[in-house]
């Protein structure tokens, strides 16, 4: 039972349980305190009308005896009266002319007495909270006496019941709401404040370098979902100081890489030009190869730098990108038109496959060269056959346009087919070579991909070779 419900029936019963226990210790306060009245055979609640009920039971025993009573027969029946509904406020006395003859009667003034006696036409005196009724009897006097008397048409003492009724509701309510608060903060806010103990406590953990705590809640109740979004939320954090922790590691391996791919070329400059300077080319063929090799390494560190102004803007989150609809089976067939002689005469073979149908995607034109570019030079530099082969199949597959690249080269180990698209990694650790290019090419592939919305992996092909496998969402629409 989740909290809302709880708090819900505590409401309806709390509501209900307080109007009946008032309602009930009221009514029994009222009775206990003001409206009982005691007898030899227990308590009797004291209806406005009691004591005119035993008036009436007092003339049916009168009129049982008739005009010539019996003594002892008439005492004896005042008796059994008064051990009946006798108590503390009410008797009923047996007088022989003046002369008491029961054994018990109420403290009162002798007046209300001869009052009584003395009026023929009415048998009830009522003076305040005392009535006295007086019947005679062949010679004798039946005295019913009532010292809490409540005249049933007196409206100040029904007043005065509701108040005291009142007074009683109220407190009642107090003492009810008094428990209920406690039952309530018991069976709810105990919980509330054990979730909440939960989550400060998870908290803290984060707060204290703890990453890795999550909350274990095992309740269905609003809270659930609290701490079910605040190990989310962890796990986010989590992910978020790591892929952190992973872009300090690759700005540090970007200074380091981009400084060993400058030192290189501007070493190598730096020594031609002491050369040229010192006299060592002495012929004109030979200033003119120093030349040319200081043109090449200079030609080099720009190419480095252009690789390295593109991935900085890739990796702004600003970057804009000029989309537009194309039809990516047309963009390759000019790619590879444009390219192909230039690969041949180099000893790279390219083919192209296209499936049936257009292939539209939404991509920058510039960037998605540079991108299929990146690849195809990646393929050509690392050939280790006289002649290599490098196949572009694309097709369409579904609401997703694939392009895949697969060379005929060396491949890649396993656990390094994932590491290809970091900046600055190459397969041969010692980087000493920066003519098998800068370490920039495949990590700028996979942003201008990733930009567009796309997917890339890389694949060993059996039989040697490795296959770049590129996913873009296919445009809707038609193409121009």
């Amino acid at each position: 039972m989740n909290i809302r419900t709880r708090l819900m029936w505590l409401s309806v019963s709390m509501i209900a349980g307080l109007l009946l226990v008032g309602l009930g210790l009221g009514l029994a306060g009222k009775f206990i305190f003001f409206e009982r009245r005691d007898s030899n055979q227990g308590v009797y609640y004291n209806v406005p009308d009691f004591f005119e009920r035993m008036a009436d039971r007092t003339r049916a025993l009168a009129e049982s005896e008739g005009p010539t009573p019996d003594p002892a027969a008439l005492e004896a029946r005042v008796e059994e009266f008064n051990t009946t509904f006798g108590g503390r406020d009410l008797a009923l006395t047996l007088y022989d002319g003046e002369r008491l003859l029961s054994q018990r009667a109420p403290d009162i003034d002798r007046r209300l007495l001869e009052l009584a006696w003395s009026s023929p036409g009415s048998n009830l005196v009522v003076a305040g909270r005392t009535a006295v009724y007086a019947i005679e009897l062949g010679g004798y006097r039946l005295v019913l006496v009532d010292t809490n008397y409540q005249e049933g048409g007196d409206a100040l003492n029904k007043s005065a019941r509701m108040y005291r009724f009142l007074i009683f509701s109220v407190l009642s309510l107090v003492v009810t709401v008094l428990v209920v608060s406690l039952i309530v903060s018991k069976f709810v806010f105990r919980r509330v404040m054990q979730a909440i103990d939960t989550l400060v406590d998870g908290a803290n953990h984060l707060r204290d370098g703890d990453l890795e705590y999550r909350i274990d809640y095992p309740r269905r109740d609003e809270f659930s979902g609290v701490c079910q979004a605040f190990n989310q939320m962890a796990e986010r954090l989590w992910e978020s100081v790591n892929h952190q922790r992973r872009d300090e590691e690759s700005r540090k391996q970007l200074i380091a890489g981009i400084s060993h791919d400058l030192r290189t070329p501007l070493t190598a400059i730096k020594a031609y030009a002491e050369g040229l300077a010192g006299g060592v080319a002495a012929t004109p063929e030979m200033r003119a190869k120093y030349l040319d090799t200081i043109k090449m390494k200079a030609e080099d560190m720009d190419k480095i730098i252009q690789q390295l102004f593109l991935f900085s803007k890739l990796d702004m989150p600003a970057f804009p990108l000029d989309l537009t609809r194309i039809d990516l089976g047309d963009e390759l067939i000019r790619m590879a038109d444009g390219i192909r002689d230039e690969y041949a005469r180099a000893g790279m073979d390219l083919s192209l496959r296209l499936a049936d149908g257009p292939a539209p995607v939404e991509a920058d034109v510039l960037l998605l060269r540079a991108a299929l570019g990146n690849i195809l030079e990646n393929s050509f530099k690392y050939k280790h056959k006289e002649r290599g082969r490098v196949e572009v199949d694309c097709r369409r597959r579904g609401d997703q346009v694939v392009v895949t690249l697969t060379d005929d080269g060396p491949g890649v180990a396993e656990e390094e087919r994932e590491l290809l698209f970091e900046v600055f990694y190459r397969c041969d650790a010692a980087r000493s070579d920066t003519g098998q290019g800068s370490g920039l090419g495949l990590a700028i592939t996979a942003k201008i991909i990733r930009q567009m919305g796309g997917a890339i992996a890389a694949e060993n092909v059996p039989g040697g070779g490795l296959a770049i496998v590129m996913t873009l969402p296919a445009a809707g629409g038609e193409t121009p």
